[in-house]
């Protein structure tokens, strides 16, 4: 059974095998009985194999000077802007709101506060079809109360309790066809008591039917 051991495995060393066979292979050809077109072949394949080898050495210097390239610009464009959006934080104009807006703010600072007496839930409303799904943490808490507006209601009613995130509010519009603006927000109980803070309250417009 033919075996391939005897080349190289390393692209480099295969080259240099390589080399070593084509050049030394002339000198045989006769005895073989290899033609003037095998031994062209073996040029050839020689020839592409340097000339691809080159090209990738070429491209991955290229990639590694490109690499550091960009690292360096990303460190300076990082830098320059923690320098001016640490200015523009000590500005009498500045509020957490822009903060939130322009995405200035920590992670860390807008993770919910779940414990406490100021615990506060945060609420993350996705419109579907036939629902709005609302995402919400729970943390060391029993569950969530649910308060709801719709459509020209001014003043909050309670509307549902969860214990496990998401929340589906899948109720039809009260206008079938007509798009409707729904206001929620959560408060936070333990051992059936509420504790901390009302969310920040939330609307989306809805067509549920």
């Amino acid at each position: 059974m033919a075996t391939h051991h005897f080349i190289p495995r390393r692209d480099i060393d295969f080259l240099d095998w390589y080399r070593n066979f084509a050049v030394k292979i002339v000198d045989y050809a006769p005895a073989f009985g290899i033609s003037a077109e095998v031994l062209a072949q073996i040029q050839s394949d020689l020839d592409e194999a340097i000339t691809m080898l080159k090209e990738v050495h070429s491209l991955k210097q290229s990639f590694h000077s490109k690499t550091e390239a960009k690292k360096t610009h990303f460190k300076k464009a990082r830098r320059f802007l923690l320098n001016q959006v640490g200015i523009m934080k000590r500005q009498n104009g500045y509020a957490e709101s822009i903060g939130k807006d322009l995405g200035i703010i920590s992670t860390a600072q807008l993770a919910p506060k779940t414990k406490g007496d100021d615990a506060k839930p945060k609420m993350f409303i996705t419109l579907l079809p036939d629902k709005n799904r609302i995402d919400w943490i729970k943390g060391e808490n029993d569950g969530i109360m649910i308060q709801s507006k719709r459509g020209e209601e001014t003043v909050f009613t309670f509307l549902d309790k969860d214990t496990r995130s998401p929340y589906d509010d899948a109720r039809k519009n009260l206008v079938p066809g007509v798009p409707e603006k729904r206001t929620y927000r959560f408060r936070y109980f333990r051992n059936d008591i509420e504790v901390g803070e009302w969310s920040d309250e939330v609307t989306v417009v809805c067509a549920i039917e």
